[in-house]
């Protein structure tokens, strides 16, 4: 549809005839089609009662937008007598071709209003602009004969349709044809709208108010034109110095804006649709692979296809030759000041989108990347974070001066195509380092706010210090040098086992905490390791006191075994053994079992913390089979009694009537005293005195002994007198023969001896 057709200004506009109805800016499917219009149009006959049937008039009323009709000014009375002629035909034409044959034509056309105008309005209730409106569409529709409009040419209807894809044409064919018809008809209704348009045209507009033009254009209006000579003079210096107008830099322009307005250095993009956390090295290692990326298709792609570029402009002749040095100098810094700007912007803008990644301007997304891996690990007695934050913001910085130095690294178009080239071989884009320190000090503000999440949480891992700072090492050290009872050991290991299932449980291991994924699994296995291995030693040494207490209860009962066992020589020994094996039934099992209950309780709770060898578990066997070995052990012990008893009850008997015989044989001997008289034998008496009176000493020891075993074995004692009276009886003989011998002895001294005077 045509644009509105604006009201014209002038003498007598106001005149309704003269007023130029505007039609909506977009076509709406007529609504109308099923209403019949309020009233009946005059003198149309059969063909325009059927038109009218079709079409609604007052539908075009309503749906045209309401505008308050423009206020013309009616005091015009200098006109020329041509131009009032015109207007009175211009006038009447309008006034047939809207009233027809049956309102009543005024010509002096003076009056504001017509007769049958004002009728219609009673009739129709309407006020004259709307029904000045009605009958412009009533025209439109009706008044040109639709024969005498050139229709739409058909290549124009195949190029509309051009635009339509091959898939939509083959699936809504009858959709397309309502479309056709639609244009085709909305093309018949906009050239009849210009016909009409063109016949109710104003041209007095513009004769009685000229457009004021701005001053350059009132110089270019001056005819003739004295700076016609020096315009053309100075467009051939600008063609042939202005080379930033020349073909092939167009061509380089429109391939970078075709093809390379959206490169970019780093490729954000790749990081916005990532799910899963990075880690900085690859991250940093996918940058790199962007930039080198990015570098060869400028390398390989863009210069390329300049080269080809200025190839083909060098035979086309739209270079300058290579005999005008200066204007191929003057052409390839053009090129270069051109490719400079280009790599200028692509620096700027991968540098701006990067920075976004970081600190995006408006963003729905908390953030514009999936985060970054950062760990914590032990490191001796202290927490460290891996990478740290200067790591990171090392390699987030580092990438600004890559991205720069491939910027700067692209060599001038001369260097590929001139082989002898010896002037400037890079090109030299520009950025501030202003600019570079702006977009670093966001990304450095960036690391800095971001790293205190982990730093608080951090503060989670406070309540285990003493094992990260060794402390708890220590503390053991000195604990397990002290000595201490199974319970104590027992309770410290419970202690570090509850803080190694806290660690190991319920620490957080993993989460995101702004712009970084915190892995705790190192941290976690490390102190989790450390606290299992300060459990390790404390185990081993229960182990070890386990061990030696199970020995030593082992070794307790061997040995009580052993003297049970043992078969005395002698009833001393009997006596000895049974007062033993008494002591050790009464007392002494009451402690083995008191200590081989305490060695269970241990197995109990050395089970569920540990697993034993199989030296370990003999071992632990052993000890309960000893107890369960005891009891036949002193039954054996009390039959061996029993049988040395009897035996060494028998032998004492044999003992006592052995001694009794021994007895009558010193006495036999002591009555033999009475037959020595020889004087020279003397000495001989006294030997044999001597050893009689030694043996009935020593048959004083044996009745002791007897004595002795008769009472452990609950007999009556024996006194054995005769022993008493021999030695009673023995004694004058041997002092007689003591003192003979005496006698004789010095005797010999006095006779053979020298005399000595006395003073």
């Amino acid at each position: 549809m045509a644009q509105a057709v604006q009201a014209n200004k002038g003498k007598g506009t106001n005149d309704p005839r003269n007023m130029l109805p505007s039609m909506p800016n977009t076509r709406a499917k007529p609504s109308w089609a099923a209403n019949q219009p309020m009233f009946v149009l005059k003198g149309g006959g059969a063909a325009a009662k059927e038109e009218e049937d079709n079409f609604d008039l007052v539908f075009e009323l309503t749906g045209k937008d309401n505008k308050k009709t423009k206020k013309v000014d009616q005091a015009t009375t200098q006109r020329t007598k041509i131009k009032k002629d015109r207007e009175k035909f211009r006038k009447a034409l309008v006034d047939i071709i809207l009233q027809g044959e049956d309102k009543p034509f005024n010509e002096s056309l003076e009056g504001d209003k017509v007769v049958g105008l004002e009728q219609q309005q009673k009739n129709f209730g309407l006020t004259g602009a709307e029904k000045d409106v009605l009958r412009y569409y009533y025209y439109i529709h009706h008044g040109i004969d639709t024969e005498h409009v050139a229709p739409m040419e058909d290549s124009w209807m195949g190029n509309i349709m051009s635009f339509v894809g091959k898939a939509q044409r083959g699936n809504h064919t009858e959709l397309l044809e309502d479309l056709e018809d639609e244009i085709r008809e909305d093309y018949l209704l906009s050239v009849k709208k210009a016909i009409v348009d063109f016949v109710l045209k104003e041209p007095r507009e513009k004769e009685d108010e000229p457009e004021e033009l701005p001053e350059h254009r009132q110089e270019l209006a001056v005819v003739p034109k004295p700076w016609e000579k020096s315009f053309y003079a100075c467009r051939r210096q600008i063609d042939r110095s202005l080379h930033i107008t020349n073909p092939c830099m167009n061509q380089v322009l429109e391939l970078w804006h075709k093809t390379f307005t959206q490169l970019r250095l780093v490729d954000i993009h790749e990081f916005q649709t990532k799910l899963e956390p990075l880690e900085l090295k690859e991250f940093q290692t996918c940058c790199m692979k962007h930039i080198d990326a990015a570098r060869d298709k400028l390398i390989k792609r863009w210069l390329s296809e300049i080269q080809h570029i200025f190839y083909k402009g060098h035979k086309q002749k739209q270079i300058p030759s290579e005999h005008e040095a200066d204007q191929l100098a003057a052409f390839y810094n053009c090129a270069a000041n051109l490719m400079t700007s280009q790599l200028q912007s692509l620096g700027l803008l991968s540098m701006d989108d990067y920075t976004d990644l970081w600190q995006p301007p408006t963003s729905a997304r908390a953030y514009e990347h999936s985060g970054f891996i950062l760990r914590f690990v032990l490191d001796d007695d202290r927490i460290k974070f891996e990478p740290n934050f200067d790591d990171f913001e090392t390699v987030f910085l580092n990438i600004y001066d890559v991205m720069l130095k491939v910027i700067c690294a692209i060599p001038r178009i001369e260097t590929k195509l001139y082989s002898a080239y010896e002037g400037e071989t890079l090109l030299k884009p520009c950025i501030l380092p202003e600019i570079l320190a702006a977009h670093k000090s966001k990304v450095s503000e960036v690391v800095k706010q971001e790293g205190d999440g982990p730093l608080k949480h951090l503060k989670q891992f406070d309540k285990y210090k003493f094992i990260i700072s060794k402390q708890a090492d220590n503390d053991i050290d000195t604990f397990l040098q002290e000595e201490h009872t199974f319970d104590e050991y027992a309770r410290e290991l419970r202690k570090f086992k509850q803080f190694a299932e806290q660690i190991q449980f319920k620490s957080v291991r993993s989460l995101r905490l702004g712009m970084f994924q915190v892995h705790c699994d190192d941290l976690i296995r490390a102190l989790t390791k450390r606290t299992e291995a300060i459990c390790e030693r404390i185990l081993t040494r229960m182990m070890d006191n386990h061990r030696l207490g199970n020995q030593e209860l082992i070794n307790d009962y061997k040995n009580i075994a052993e003297k049970a066992l043992t078969l005395p020589s002698n009833t001393e020994q009997l006596m000895e053994l049974r007062a033993f094996v008494e002591k050790v039934e009464n007392e002494t099992m009451v402690t083995l079992r008191s200590r081989l209950e305490q060695s269970r309780d241990r197995l109990v709770f050395l089970v569920e913390q540990t697993s034993f060898t199989n030296h370990d578990m003999e071992l632990n066997a052993e000890v309960f089979t000893w107890e369960t070995r005891m009891p036949n052990i002193f039954e054996e012990h009390r039959h061996n009694f029993n049988e040395k008893r009897d035996q060494f009850q028998e032998n004492l008997k044999f003992k006592r009537d052995q001694f009794v015989l021994e007895l009558e044989g010193y006495a036999k001997r002591v009555e033999e005293f009475q037959q020595f008289g020889d004087m020279a034998e003397v000495p001989r008496y006294l030997s044999k005195a001597q050893k009689l009176h030694n043996n009935l000493e020593a048959a004083a020891d044996k009745v002791e002994a007897l004595n002795n075993e008769e009472e452990a074995f609950g007999w009556p004692t024996t006194p054995y007198p005769q022993r008493q009276q021999i030695l009673t009886t023995l004694r004058p003989y041997k002092q007689l023969y003591e003192q003979t011998v005496d006698f004789h002895r010095k005797y010999k001294e006095w006779m053979d001896g020298p005399m000595q005077c006395c003073a």
